[in-house]
């Protein structure tokens, strides 16, 4: 059993300790606070075993298809042939994930992209990932950590680490 199915059984589990009276949007974030708490062990653990290639990396190829809620704008992109990165894809997925306030591009390290399409991919979402937040500045964190907003100082958003997002269906 994979880390995304056992997630899955957790979800399940524990949402159904919500059904007695509670309302819809102590599900809603309790669902995104697991989903959070999953892709961010899932970063650590990439992070700690170091991987630089897909997990998967088998010669597949791998399409994701994005919606930025802020933005409004869509992308659907094949960013992996044969088991490599296509660059241009890359740059396609890191410009959309830019920070929007300031209109800056960094790279978004190509295993949270890896995260985010095999949660996609084994949760059986069909609809764009909605992406609520990408890359953010240092400037745009310490904004939004000033006017109250509950962001770590040191942001993994502003190493390209890090993609805030739910899945519509």
């Amino acid at each position: 059993m994979s880390w995304v199915s056992a997630w899955s059984v957790c979800v399940s589990v524990s949402m159904a300790t919500f059904d007695v009276g509670y309302p819809s949007l102590l599900k809603t974030r309790f669902v995104k606070a697991v989903a959070t708490l999953a892709l961010a062990s899932a970063l650590v653990s990439a992070a700690l075993l170091g991987t630089a290639v897909p997990l998967n990396a088998s010669g597949e190829n791998r399409t994701v298809s994005f919606y930025h809620i802020h933005t409004k704008e869509s992308l659907t992109v094949t960013y992996m042939v044969n088991g490599r990165y296509v660059p241009s894809a890359m740059k396609q997925i890191n410009y959309h994930m830019r920070d929007w306030r300031k209109n800056t591009v960094v790279n978004i390290d190509p295993r949270t992209i890896d995260l985010v399409w095999e949660l996609h991919s084994d949760l059986g979402s069909k609809a764009p990932i909605h992406i609520v937040c990408g890359l953010r500045t240092s400037k745009t964190n310490a904004f939004l950590k000033r006017s109250g907003r509950k962001v770590a100082r040191h942001s993994q958003h502003t190493l390209g680490k890090a993609i805030d997002f739910y899945f519509p269906d």
